[in-house]
């Protein structure tokens, strides 16, 4: 009886183990930055955490992951200033990593060595949201992001205008916190909003009748009000915008 105990004992240890050695090499980056350039630039950066390795491609956050890195591409973006990190695609080029926590500030850190004042950028999180007595977090593979930590990243970056979209759960739940100077930040519902929503920001950047006031170009503040109007109003989009007049993206 002993033996079997002594082994079974033996089992525990080894996948206690093993779950704590994962799950420090998880929470490691592992993109590396150091062949990306560094000239002043325009940066855009998408990260999408997603959920089912095998469907992953029919996620709706894998494809407005993808559909923003195009639209940046078609605008005439370098496709060296958009990082994208999406979780289970490993083979595909254009992505630089899995959405993890450490990938994720290893990314922001980043950019704040090579934004400057004159820098437009772009953040996108799509995932899925949560709110408990801590605040406001999306869970990742690794670590669970919290609002206060992703403003922490924010507040260290150099930029001209800064556009942030959420797509997630309780997204609005992180605008008071990143909400700051400069910045439009976007989120696809309301704070207490705890349903996945069809909020598509990519839809409107690309659908001329979002061009509400017919000149031609369609600002980001256009696609937020397009997407409200008629995707998701019940889910109350919302948005802070601490920067004067309207923001297009570079191209536009």
């Amino acid at each position: 009886m002993w033996q079997k105990l002594a082994a079974m004992a033996l089992v525990v240890t080894m996948l206690t183990t093993l779950a704590y050695s994962t799950s420090a090499e998880m929470a490691a980056p592992t993109v590396d930055f150091s062949q990306t350039p560094t000239e002043q630039a325009d940066w855009v950066f998408i990260a999408a955490a997603l959920h089912d390795p095998v469907n992953y491609m029919d996620d709706p956050d894998y494809q407005e992951a993808m559909a923003l890195h195009d639209y940046f591409l078609g605008l005439g973006f370098d496709e060296e200033h958009i990082i994208l990190l999406v979780d289970y695609d490993t083979m595909n080029p254009i992505v630089d990593g899995a959405a993890t926590k450490g990938n994720i500030f290893a990314a922001l850190d980043f950019l704040a060595t090579v934004s400057t004042s004159d820098s437009f950028l772009f953040i996108g999180i799509l995932n899925l949201g949560h709110e408990s007595g801590d605040g406001f977090w999306v869970q990742l593979s690794d670590e669970p992001l919290y609002d206060c930590d992703l403003d922490t990243k924010l507040d260290a970056l150099t930029y001209d205008e800064m556009v942030v979209t959420l797509v997630f759960r309780y997204s609005g739940g992180f605008l008071p916190e990143i909400g700051q100077s400069g910045r439009l930040c976007i989120a696809s519902c309301k704070n207490n909003i705890d349903v996945d929503t069809d909020f598509r920001l990519s839809n409107a950047l690309t659908n001329p009748n979002a061009d509400w006031n017919g000149n031609g170009r369609i600002s980001f503040e256009e696609a937020f009000w397009d997407q409200w109007s008629w995707a998701n109003w019940e889910y109350n989009p919302t948005a802070k915008d601490k920067i004067w007049g309207s923001v297009y993206a570079p191209g536009a």
